[in-house]
């Protein structure tokens, strides 16, 4: 209980006592989603685009930057943590999972198992229900 709050407090201080810009816990601003979007045109440059990208999302800012950069891709919203809101066009999946909760289960690459390990998980057990998976899919991994 209070496990954001108690987040928030602390980043702040930090902040504070660096005397650094503080923004709120998913960089809920204009600018970071740019950033995203940026990012992710660079992906596309380079990979070419996407039948689908797969991300967490708690606040949806990282989706948004997503949503910005890959144009014609279908963005998909692995809900972690807490209900998000304001996805844009992004397919939300949600999942029963509490943010403070691990995910015990090793992804195929290095991973936060509190936030993208869940959504990783999310990913692979739709295909396998489904049993293929899109021609070309991005799984955008946030930290490990």
């Amino acid at each position: 209980m209070g496990f954001l709050n108690v987040l928030e407090s602390r980043a702040k201080q930090y902040a504070e006592n660096l005397n650094a810009t503080y923004l709120p816990v998913g960089a809920k601003s204009e600018g970071a989603e740019i950033a995203i979007a940026n990012a992710a045109c660079q992906v596309e440059n380079i990979h070419g685009p996407f039948d689908q990208v797969w991300s967490a999302a708690a606040s949806a800012t990282l989706s948004k930057g997503l949503q910005r950069g890959f144009k014609t891709a279908q963005i998909v919203a692995v809900q972690v943590g807490m209900e998000t809101k304001d996805t844009g066009r992004a397919r939300v999946v949600p999942i029963e999972s509490k943010l403070e909760k691990k995910e015990l289960r090793e992804a195929p690459f290095p991973s936060c198992p509190y936030y993208d390990r869940k959504a990783w998980f999310a990913y692979e057990s739709e295909f396998r229900k489904m049993g293929s998976h899109p021609a070309k899919v991005l799984f955008w991994n946030v930290m490990s």
